[in-house]
């Protein structure tokens, strides 16, 4: 964690690969939490037959005395196929 209090959190990853039998894969990315309900996140990719940018958010809201909803969106930008946009809801106990 990069960042980390009672209000905020910032997380930072990276990841590679490197398969003999093809090209080295790299991914970046940042997840950045408000309050431990509100999310933002950004990536990017490189050396992917699609390299893009993804990017989302998320927000968690208590629905009862131990559940949380989980509402949560996604973007990835395919390149030159197109732009993907995913929904998510979730229910925790």
């Amino acid at each position: 964690d990069l960042l980390s209090s009672d209000s905020h959190l910032l997380i930072l990853g990276a990841e590679g690969s490197h398969p003999a039998d093809n090209l080295e894969k790299y991914n970046f990315g940042a997840e950045y939490w408000f309050q431990d309900k509100f999310s933002l996140r950004i990536g990017e990719r490189f050396n992917y037959d699609s390299d893009g940018l993804t990017a989302g958010a998320g927000l968690r809201l208590p629905v009862g005395e131990d559940i949380e909803l989980a509402v949560d969106y996604a973007y990835q930008d395919f390149g030159f196929l197109t732009q993907v946009h995913r929904f998510s809801i979730g229910l925790g106990f």
